[in-house]
């Protein structure tokens, strides 16, 4: 963002455009650090929330801190910060407060620029060491015999507790007094905190009265808030916890504003949008006749969830709002064919579907096993993916291009330049969690551009859906539906975390059950022992362990990313048709891989890998009659909490919400799909959710304003 000079006739200043150069100390580059934090303008600054709030500890006898263990990393002193585990900066690590006498001073250079200060400091009870990284500069604010005082937190090292980094008393600084409360903020490389908190302070004192509310004095009385501008002078000064809490909530809700604002927009312009109407002939005005001639083109009853999916869906695309729908459900519930449904309607009424895969191993596996039925039903299909030879892409595109009505399977391909649907009806992203947000949203608007349709309706699918999805759903920027039940005969898979000697079993347990016609998988993150970082093996080691044991009898198949296509597809071909009955493999596997014969299923190093990808891995097992299904999880104490989690439920609401919790909800209204949220919000809260919902809704003028504030990705 440019620097905006203020306007000193106006009666108001907006701080939203006033950019954080026009405060001293700040020019163009420490400008573009704050960027990293979601600082654009003064706006920002001044309502940028804390990570935590420390009160500031009195002080302690070094002997009292060198009796305390330490839940924290162990550091390397001589690593300069670069080599030993790192700390955590998200971790609300307890600080406390020592004086005593320099005794000596140590600097260890590791080349470069990277550092470490290393200065012990003894009281009358012991000694302690003060670690600096980085800061070569600060040797010259010791000398031996100083008196000194520190404040700051406590890391582990080869000589024991030690103050990371701590913040030194000057004459021209003193520490805050004991109680006191500080707010402590996010960082980013080259903004500290002592500097973020100064820039915030001199905002505050400058632009804080300037802040301008865009809810009337009747609304926040109604709401029981106070103004914005007091609510962040008690967020960055705060008199109490009490007062700091109520500023948090505050600024919460004026991140849901923007939210709401920003929501409401995406489903007016989604109402105001023309897509095509959708009906499957003959039934034009049963819908639920429609669904049962549907069921009949399958060679399996549908599900009473599946039926009343299909018909949501039916009644969603009969009319020319475009659909913006997600399904949820399970591995193994049936959304592939639910989605089928939708799309032979689509093209039964003359228009184009766009399917797509994160991977070549599920758009084949869709291509493969809806070909036939597509075409008994007289619908043309085709495969789009990266390895298509030239020649018959060019082929494919001119059909799609020509605007014939058809289903085209593909991966990101779907994305390229030279992909445009002549008359694309339905949008069906599979596994969506697997796209990025942007490429979502393409794909969505890839109609528009060149076809006849101006918009098409839009399905999502995902068996456990990304903490953003599960946001969105929260808030209304997507219809939902869910698929509850699983059809007749798929298996209940019991999940079990594996350790110790029980990790000695699993070769035996395996033998017995191939042995019994059933079918394994068996999963590693990496492709061999090169990849790894601390030791481990990968899914090469794990192939040569096996094909000499007593399991090379029963067939043993290696997939990886590696792989040429037309290797992998035989591979996986071999599997599937029983010739093998052991597939040893990366997550290649997580998707598209439908094997009922497979019960078993063994996921080696299981804490590499997040709650999601886990919940996918599993759902390869328990989808035919009979046997026992299993999960075995290898993994490290690290993923215990995953994996008691996924012992003890196979709810994937239950681990998305899990996964939200865990890894944040991204940017809500923007492009992120986890992380810390930079919009303002820390928690979901609906009720002020709601409130922001109702009062956006309602006034128009407010929803206006609040879009016209500037967003932070510029």
């Amino acid at each position: 963002m440019s620097k905006v000079e203020p306007d000193e006739t106006a009666n108001r200043l907006d701080l939203a455009r006033l950019s954080t150069t026009v405060l001293s100390g700040v020019g163009p580059g420490r400008a573009a650090l704050l960027e990293n934090l979601g600082v654009f303008s003064i706006r920002d600054l001044l309502t940028l929330r804390p990570r935590r709030l420390d009160e500031a500890p009195s002080r302690l006898p070094i002997a009292a801190l060198r009796g305390l263990v330490v839940d924290g990393p162990i550091r390397d002193e001589t690593s300069g910060g670069g080599h030993g585990k790192p700390v955590d900066p998200s971790r609300s690590l307890s600080i406390y407060r020592i004086a005593g006498i320099v005794v000596s001073m140590r600097m260890f250079r590791q080349g470069g620029r990277r550092s470490t200060l290393r200065v012990a400091v003894k009281d009358e009870s012991g000694q302690m060491d003060a670690l600096f990284f980085n800061q070569p500069w600060l040797r010259d604010l010791f000398s031996v015999g100083d008196e000194v005082e520190l404040l700051g937190s406590l890391v582990n090292t080869k000589n024991g507790p030690a103050l990371l980094t701590p913040r030194v008393a000057r004459p021209d600084r003193s520490l805050p007094e004991p109680g006191a409360l500080e707010p402590i903020y996010s960082l980013t490389e080259g903004v500290g905190q002592e500097y973020l908190r100064g820039l915030i302070h001199a905002a505050l004192d400058r632009y804080g009265p300037d802040l301008q509310d865009c809810l009337s004095d009747d609304q926040l009385a109604a709401l029981g808030f106070p103004k914005l501008s007091e609510a962040v002078q008690n967020l960055h000064k705060p008199a109490s916890q009490l007062t700091y809490g109520e500023a948090l909530s505050r600024l919460a809700f004026e991140g849901l504003l923007k939210l709401s604002a920003e929501l409401h927009k995406r489903r007016l312009s989604r109402q105001s949008g023309r897509a095509l109407r959708v009906s499957v002939p003959g039934f034009e005005d049963d819908n639920s006749a429609a669904v049962r001639a549907l069921e009949q083109l399958f060679p399996f009853p549908f599900t009473g969830a599946q039926k009343r999916v299909i018909g949501e869906l039916l009644a969603d695309m009969a009319s020319q709002v475009p659909m913006g729908r997600l399904i949820q459900g399970d591995v193994g519930s049936g959304k592939t064919a639910v989605a089928l449904c939708a799309s032979i309607a689509v093209v039964k009424s003359g228009a184009q579907v766009a399917f797509m895969a994160p991977t070549e191993v599920l758009a084949e596996q869709h291509f493969g096993g809806q070909r036939e039925l597509l075409r008994k039903e007289g619908i043309d299909c085709c495969l789009l993916t990266g390895s298509i030879p030239a020649a018959t892409r060019r082929k494919l595109l001119a059909g799609v291009l020509a605007g014939r009505p058809m289903v085209v399977f593909g991966t990101h391909a779907l994305f390229s330049k030279d992909v445009a649907f002549g008359a694309l009806g339905l949008c069906v992203i599979d596994e969506q969690h697997r796209f990025g947000v942007g490429q979502r949203e393409r794909l969505a608007q890839v109609g528009s551009s060149v076809g006849v349709i101006p918009d098409a309706h839009v399905l999502h699918m995902t068996a456990t859906p990304i903490p953003r999805s599960l946001a969105l759903v929260l808030h209304g920027d997507l219809d939902f539906a869910v698929i509850d039940e699983k059809p007749v005969g798929r298996g209940t898979v019991r999940t079990r975390w594996v350790r110790g000697a029980e990790r000695r079993k699993i070769r035996g347990l395996l033998e017995e059950r191939l042995d019994a016609g059933e079918r394994a998988f068996w999963v590693l993150p990496r492709i061999d022992s090169t990849e790894a970082e601390r030791g481990g093996r990968g899914v090469v080691e794990v192939f040569d362990w096996l094909k000499d044991g007593p399991l090379a009898r029963f067939g043993i198949e290696l997939v990886h990313g590696r792989l040429q296509p037309e290797e992998r597809r035989a591979r996986f071909a071999r599997f599937t048709a029983g010739e093998s009955q052991l597939l040893i493999g990366t997550t290649v596997i997580e998707v598209g891989v439908d094997v009922p014969e497979a019960t078993i299923i063994v996921i080696e190093d299981a804490e590499r890998f997040g709650l999601a990808q886990l919940h996918q891995l599993r759902g390869r097992i328990g989808r035919g009659q009979g046997g026992d299904p299993w999960c075995l999880l290898l993994g490290q104490k690290s993923g215990e909490e995953r994996f008691r989690l996924l012992e003890s439920t196979q709810d994937g609401f239950v681990i998305a919400e899990a996964d939200l919790e865990k890894r944040g909800m991204g940017d809500l209204a923007g492009v992120r799909q986890s992380g810390e949220n930079l919009e303002g919000l820390h928690q979901l809260d609906m009720r002020l959710f709601d409130q922001a919902t109702r009062l956006v809704q309602s006034d128009a003028q407010l929803c206006q304003e609040l879009l016209a504030r500037p967003s932070q990705d510029g």
